[in-house]
């Protein structure tokens, strides 16, 4: 039935909108079963979500883990990243009610994902991609950056220590930064926007995990 279905979509060429059943059926088939996620290529997810203008935490949440997933098993092509960043760009308000979400939620995987999200997003070579063929947006490159310092400035509420994964997910995300920054010191031409954004979500994070 999901070959069918998302053959059904192909079909339809992602034109869901002013149908409300094919709308939730869409719906549905992103966020039902985990194990029946996996089934459905990045692109596909991407697409559906790009063309339902899908935007509320649910729908963001849920493409960052197909994002992750697809990166994970080695099938993140460069099409597929720059469709992600994309569906990101044009959802990038959103990243900061995914903050509140999770920590209203206590979810510490889905807090996890989040971050190891924002570090592909922002880092892509530490998860072994290829450079992107444009960066990242600014509006989503602050929103990036803005989410990751909200999280850091509420860690006191989601007791990470706890959870080792968490932690390890925020102390490389916050060692990504301060290599950059130390980079960027020593060369006159980084931006100093990115700079100044940059730093302000590293000593939010660092705040936040208490390091010295």
């Amino acid at each position: 039935p999901w070959a069918a279905a998302a053959e059904t979509l192909a079909l339809l060429g992602w034109d869901c909108r002013g149908r409300p059943a094919v709308e939730d059926w869409a719906q549905s088939l992103v966020w039902g079963d985990e194990a029946l996620q996996g089934a459905l290529p990045l692109d596909d997810v991407l697409g559906i979500l790009l063309t339902l203008k899908a935007g509320t935490v649910s729908a963001i949440l849920g493409a960052m883990r197909a994002l992750l997933r697809a990166t994970y098993a080695g099938q993140t092509s460069a099409s597929s990243f720059a469709l992600a960043m994309k569906y990101f760009n044009k959802t990038a308000s959103g990243l900061k009610h995914c903050v509140n979400a999770i920590v209203e939620s206590q979810d510490h995987d889905l807090a996890c994902g989040f971050v190891d999200c924002l570090q592909l997003l922002l880092f892509p070579h530490s998860f072994h991609l290829p450079p992107p063929e444009r960066e990242l947006p600014p509006a989503l490159r602050g929103a990036c950056h803005d989410a990751a310092g909200r999280l850091g400035r509420r860690l006191a509420f989601l007791d990470w220590r706890a959870h080792t994964d968490l932690s390890l997910s925020l102390h490389q995300l916050l060692g990504l930064m301060h290599d950059w920054l130390l980079r960027a010191e020593a060369d006159e031409s980084a931006d100093p926007g990115l700079r100044a954004e940059r730093r302000q979500c590293h000593d939010a994070l660092r705040a936040g995990l208490d390091v010295q």
